[in-house]
């Protein structure tokens, strides 16, 4: 069975990826970062894994999320362009 995350990988690759969304010109005080940020924060603190989607389409983006519990996993974020479906 492989290892879970220590704690302190989980903030130091939260850090990081916090400085990466901000380096991309998107504020960290918008409501899309605020709803990673809660999933961040029950990852910081319990652990608690999660993959999903969330809506950054103000910037022209969804986000793909991955947190995972495993120590030789990282933080996953994509930054996608959202396809366009013809009706």
């Amino acid at each position: 069975m492989k290892t879970e995350k220590p704690v302190a990988d989980r903030v130091k690759e939260t850090i990081e990826l916090m400085r990466n969304i901000e380096g991309l010109g998107i504020p960290l005080d918008c409501s899309e970062v605020a709803e990673l940020r809660t999933h961040l924060n029950e990852y910081i603190k319990d652990g608690t894994c999660w993959e999903g989607t969330i809506d950054f389409l103000r910037f022209g983006r969804m986000a793909e999320v991955s947190l995972p519990r495993r120590a030789d996993k990282t933080i996953e974020v994509k930054l996608r362009v959202p396809r366009a479906y013809k009706s």
